[in-house]
């Protein structure tokens, strides 16, 4: 009977230690504020964090970005926040429309994760349930970074030159 208690306390205390594995996301927010593909150290908890939100799982929690606000009463100044993508926040180049009306009808992307360092925008992190991402840095994320920067926004946008909805077709017009 002891060795069932004992293995029944170790069965516990795996399931319920599981959650010091789950992915940081100060660590995640930090890495989608660079080039996360190309640091070796970001790569598996920004995948995960990919995979766990295209399961449904919310965008992981950095107690860093909720904590003291540089201003007291302010919202802090730096934070990541996960929206679907949407015709507003969809770059035409991801942009899916209509052969027959030319409406919009979705994003390459499924959501945006929008980086704010110290109450700038930085990065948007567009991503897809398959953990593809393109990132469109802001002047300032690109001062800071230089070459350091994944090029998939800026060469999806250069082979789509100046690209736009197609028009209208129907009554809609």
């Amino acid at each position: 009977m002891k060795k069932y208690l004992a293995a029944a306390a170790v069965m516990a205390s795996l399931a319920f230690s599981s959650s010091a594995f789950a992915v940081d996301g100060c660590k995640v927010i930090l890495c989608l504020a660079g080039n996360w593909k190309g640091i070796v150290a970001c790569v598996p908890p920004v995948r995960e964090a990919l995979r766990d939100m295209a399961l449904g799982h919310a965008y992981p929690h950095c107690d860093m970005s909720q904590g003291s606000p540089s201003v007291p009463g302010q919202p802090d100044p730096t934070r990541a926040d996960n929206t679907p993508t949407n015709e507003d926040n969809c770059p035409v180049m991801y942009s899916r429309y209509s052969p027959t009306t030319g409406m919009w009808e979705g994003c390459k992307y499924a959501g945006v994760i929008s980086v704010v360092v110290n109450d700038q925008p930085w990065t948007d992190v567009f991503w897809d349930t398959n953990g593809d991402t393109s990132t469109r840095y802001s002047d300032a994320a690109r001062a800071q970074l230089g070459d350091n920067i994944d090029p998939t926004y800026d060469r999806d946008l250069l082979a789509c030159g100046k690209c736009q909805p197609p028009p209208l077709k129907g009554p809609e017009r």
